[in-house]
C-alpha cells in the first residue's frame, strides 16, 4: 500500500516538475521576470530553451525516482547502456526477497540480463 502511494506521489510530482518548471524558466529567460521585456524574439530559440529545460527536469525526476527507490527507470537505462556499450557481459537487475509472502517464505529471485554477441 505504501509503495503504491509513494509511486503515485512521485508520478504527480514528476509531471508537475517536468511540465510547469520549464515553461516558467523559459518565460523568465525570454520575457523577463514580470514579462515586461522581450529578451529573445525568435520562436525557435524559445522552443529550444523550453526543450532543454524539459529534458533537464525530466532527467532530474528520473534520477530522483531512482535515488528514492520509487522508480527504477533510470537504473534500467544505465544498465542497458552498460550492457550494450560497456565492458561487462551481464548484470544483476534485481534481487527480490519474498519476506512477507507466505508461499515463498525465505526465498529470493535473482533477475539478470546477459549481452548477446
Amino acid at each position: 500500500m505504501g509503495e503504491t502511494v509513494m509511486g503515485l506521489l512521485y508520478a504527480i510530482f514528476s509531471i508537475f516538475i517536468t511540465l510547469f518548471f520549464p515553461k516558467q524558466i523559459t518565460d523568465v529567460i525570454c520575457y523577463g521576470r514580470h514579462r515586461d521585456r522581450e529578451n529573445i524574439k525568435s520562436k525557435k530559440i524559445y522552443c529550444l530553451i523550453y526543450v532543454f529545460w524539459t529534458f533537464f527536469f525530466g532527467l532530474f525526476c528520473l534520477m530522483m525516482g531512482s535515488a528514492s527507490g520509487v522508480n527504477n527507470t533510470f537504473d534500467r537505462v544505465l544498465d542497458y547502456y552498460g550492457l550494450n556499450f560497456g565492458e561487462y557481459d551481464y548484470f544483476e537487475a534485481a534481487s527480490i526477497y519474498y519476506e512477507h509472502d507466505y508461499k515463498h517464505e525465505g526465498d529470493f529471485t535473482l533477475v539478470y540480463y546477459i549481452r548477446k554477441k
